[in-house]
């Protein structure tokens, strides 16, 4: 049996007319009922006024025929009589005619308001007969519309049952996923057990490595000094030797001199340098917006690298070095290969500037770069477009990413420097408040990840253990400023030592075991931007405000 509910539309409207109609109509057939009346009464009133006039008239005839007789002939009584009767009748005739005009006149008046109501009638007759037209035609509209509305009912009926269906199964996904997730929680809770072990395990060995690898450097220069005192003590004749010898025979050391002096490298301030990872290449950039490739011993530019739309702000190259990767003012990192300059990739996604760019030692496929808009965004330079994007809540200046490969550490405009899982995106570790004001660029040990170090804008630099996250030494110096100005700092290969300029032009080198200054490099005129270490040589590069370049060996 169907379900009961309420009429549809159009056959309630017509119901309404139908009562609407009969209503009206019902009120007015009184009214027209006594006015054909009226009218009936009224022809037959006519009909018997014509007879009485004829009647009357006849009788005048007869009355003047009756004078005339009167008038010239002798009558008798009985005539007179007969004439006075019929005066007297003919009397009695005319109040009748008169009373009847009376009658006649009361019921023209009564039928001119009736026959002036009928009209008053029929024009709202006419009206309720148009407006009745209109809503039939509106009846008929919105039965169409109400036919089209039933219609979407249905489909949206149809539709809300399917997506019934669909939440379900979606509910159900949910619930199952849910369930892998507790299940992967539980997991992962037993892999950060595992790891932490292995951590720990690698903690140790790492501490016996950085003992055993003491114990070389101090051999080695060892070795080098009892050949260098064998070498004086021959003839002399040991130069073509000497240069013949490569630099990994020799513990690293700090450079004293100046090897190449480059002024205006660039036409601008120069705010980033780069040594490729083997020591033969170093690249600089800056203001001018270019990209100069150079070799370093021979203090000359092999190359120049366009299509940045902004000043340089930072630069790398890949592990493998085939690649130089160089962060924008522009919003942008842009990649071009080393042999041939010509550029492979424009990467794009920060929405402001592109301040930081880093890679792991052995992850030439990706890179990490830090932001004006506050994010540290991971790219596929394979396909060439952002994979990950992790929201870090204050302004990067400066990433780092880990030898190993694992962690990427952030230095920011609130003076903390994070430290993040390159693979999952989450925050490992914060140090708040590292420095007294905005960090400017953070660096790790280039070989074993034991330091991360550090530059603020508060005059000095930190070196940080990379296990207890303690802070090692707080390196500082009459002539180390760097407040209001970008410091850039590097590391030596060996770990022994970190530099970094100072607005007030010099180069200061400290030591990682003792925290005291072991040399100031005094030779540029401006403040210096940044610096780097060359990983394979006793060999620093630097750059200044005014864009000159100098390596120091």
């Amino acid at each position: 049996m169907a379900s009961s509910g309420p009429p549809p539309l159009e056959v309630y409207l017509l119901s309404s007319l139908r009562k609407r109609n009969a209503l009206e109509v019902d009120a007015l057939r009184p009214v027209v009922e006594s006015y054909l009346r009226i009218l009936f009464d009224k022809t037959l009133l006519r009909k018997e006024c014509s007879q009485l006039d004829k009647r009357t008239k006849a009788l005048a005839e007869e009355k003047e025929t009756l004078k005339r007789e009167l008038l010239h002939k002798d009558e008798n009584e009985g005539k007179a009589a007969m004439a006075e009767k019929l005066t007297r009748k003919n009397a009695e005739l005319g109040e009748e005619v008169l009373q009847s005009y009376k009658e006649n006149a009361r019921i023209a008046q009564e039928l001119a308001a009736k026959v002036s109501e009928v009209t008053t009638l029929r024009e709202d007759s006419d009206r309720y007969l148009t407006e009745r037209d209109k809503l039939q035609l509106t009846v008929s509209e919105l039965g169409e519309r109400n036919k089209e509305l039933l219609t979407q009912v249905e489909e949206e009926r149809s539709t809300t049952r399917v997506l019934h269906v669909e939440l379900d199964t979606v509910s159900q996904e949910k619930k199952e996923c849910e369930q892998r997730c507790e299940q992967a929680k539980a997991e992962n809770a037993k892999l950060v057990e595992v790891l932490l072990e292995m951590k720990e395990k690698e903690a140790e060995r790492m501490n016996a490595a950085n003992d055993y690898y003491d114990s070389v450097v101090s051999n080695a220069n060892l070795q080098a000094a009892r050949r260098m005192g064998a070498a004086q003590s021959g003839a002399g004749a040991i130069d073509g030797d000497w240069q013949d010898m490569d630099a990994s025979d020799f513990a690293v050391g700090v450079p004293k001199m100046v090897k190449h002096l480059l002024p205006e490298a660039h036409a601008g301030a120069c705010q980033a340098c780069s040594f490729s990872n083997k020591g033969t290449l170093l690249a600089t950039g800056g203001a001018d917006q270019v990209i100069k490739v150079w070799e370093p011993k021979k203090g000359a530019a092999s190359s120049t690298l366009q299509g940045t739309l902004g000043s340089v702000l930072d630069l790398e190259f890949t592990p493998d070095d085939g690649f130089l990767v160089a962060a924008g003012a522009d919003g942008a990192l842009r990649m071009w290969s080393v042999d041939t300059g010509r550029s492979k990739h424009t990467l794009t996604g920060h929405k402001d500037k592109v301040h930081s760019v880093s890679f792991g030692a052995n992850e030439s496929k990706k890179c990490v770069s830090g932001g004006q808009d506050r994010t540290i965004r991971i790219w596929d330079l394979v396909k060439g477009y952002c994979v990950q994007t992790i929201a870090c809540g204050s302004t990067c200046f400066s990433v780092c990413m880990g030898q190993n490969g694992s962690f990427v550490y952030s230095g920011h405009f609130d003076g903390s420097v994070r430290v993040w899982d390159f693979r999952t995106g989450s925050l490992e570790k914060q140090l708040p408040s590292l420095h007294g004001s905005q960090v400017s660029s953070v660096c790790v040990s280039p070989v074993s990840d034991r330091y991360l170090v550090s530059a603020g804008r508060d005059n000095c630099v930190k070196v940080v253990d990379t296990v207890t996250f303690e802070t090692v030494h707080t390196l500082e110096s009459p002539s180390f400023k760097t407040a209001g100005a970008k410091a850039v700092p590097c590391i030596s290969p060996d770990d022994a030592y970190v530099a970094c300029g100072s607005t007030t032009g010099a180069v200061c080198v400290w030591s990682t075991r003792t925290g005291t200054v072991d040399t100031e490099l005094k030779k540029h005129k401006q403040g210096v931007l940044a610096c780097a270490w060359n990983p394979s040589a006793a060999m620093i590069a630097s750059t200044d405000q005014k864009g000159d370049l100098i390596i120091w060996d």
